[in-house]
């Protein structure tokens, strides 16, 4: 793999950033504190934008400063008619020998059903696959979570094993539904 780190990405209606330390409490507003965004995670709940940085770790200097390591996958999803970050795309795991990479991803529910997520990885994935030469990506997702799951379709990713109570997050443990993609 040729790793490029979190370099800036642009799609028709998305700028895919790095983020940056005043990103804190618009992207606490505009996602992570929606109980409905954050039961899918297992981040620590958030119920004041502080939270971020005292439970969760982000937005600290040492958070910010992993973009300095060429491997390091962190995006702020950020709509260009107004800058402001509205999710995140993040590489979690990264398999050198095999040149597999696993992303995670959320977005406020404000923009849910528009097709932003799925717009984001597909720009994502294309950079994943044509710059950085990862040669599979996975994704998963809670059975009970299944708009994730459609996400992961709508960019070609297919199921390749459910593993039972797999998936433990902020809602409870539930069946983890794996998806994968291969470069082509």
């Amino acid at each position: 793999m040729q790793h490029k780190g979190t370099v800036q990405l642009e799609t028709e209606r998305l700028i895919l950033r790095q983020f940056q330390f005043e990103d804190a409490e618009t992207m606490f507003q505009n996602c992570w504190s929606n109980r409905d965004v954050w039961k899918w995670t297992s981040y620590e709940e958030m119920s004041i934008v502080d939270d971020l940085i005292t439970k969760n770790g982000l937005f600290t200097d040492w958070w910010l400063d992993l973009y300095e390591h060429p491997n390091r996958y962190n995006w702020a999803i950020t709509l260009k008619s107004t800058d402001e970050p509205i999710g995140r795309v993040f590489v979690i795991q990264i398999n050198e020998e095999s040149a597999e990479a696993e992303i995670t991803y959320e977005i406020g529910e404000k923009w849910w059903n528009q097709g932003l997520m799925t717009e984001t990885l597909k720009e994502v994935s294309r950079f994943l696959f044509d710059d950085v030469h990862v040669k599979r990506l996975i994704a998963y997702h809670a059975k009970e979570n299944p708009s994730s799951g459609k996400v992961m379709t709508h960019i070609g990713m297919t199921l390749f094993k459910i593993v039972p109570n797999g998936y433990t997050c902020n809602a409870g443990t539930f069946d983890s539904h794996y998806y994968e993609i291969f470069n082509k």
